[in-house]
């Protein structure tokens, strides 16, 4: 059975480095992980990944200019958006844009593994804190 492919993008390296390691230990293919929105959007054209993890904000262009450009191109991949604000209206338009999930970092350690499996078998993904609001 083939594995996951993920597209990983964030603009702080050893965040990488740290979420490259976990997604492997996870069992997940990590076919890329880049550092900001222009690198994001090529690979992910180039690449073509099941699921793509992003920050929400990168250097270059904005995550949701990105993802409206994914979704134009017809790349029909998952996108869980990472960020440190739990932001109902930064989700609201995360998702708007085309995103299917929305984790904190702070929670990154231990759901983002859960939040691809999630998006990939129901097709959305809201991270804990944003159900309470």
């Amino acid at each position: 059975m083939p594995r996951t492919t993920v597209l990983l993008a964030d603009d702080h390296a050893m965040v990488r480095e740290e979420l490259v390691r976990l997604l492997q230990d996870e069992n997940f293919d990590v076919v890329a992980a880049v550092g900001d929105g222009d690198l994001l959007r090529e690979r992910a054209i180039q690449l073509r990944p099941d699921v793509i993890v992003t920050d929400l904000t990168m250097p270059g262009p904005s995550v949701f200019d990105v993802l409206h450009d994914l979704k134009t191109a017809g790349l029909g991949c998952k996108v869980v958006v990472m960020t440190m604000q739990a932001n109902p209206d930064l989700a609201a338009q995360a998702i708007s844009a085309g995103a299917s999930g929305y984790l904190l970092k702070s929670d990154a350690g231990t759901e983002l593994p859960r939040a691809i499996r999630h998006v990939l078998q129901y097709g959305a993904y809201l991270t804990s804190p944003l159900h309470q609001e």
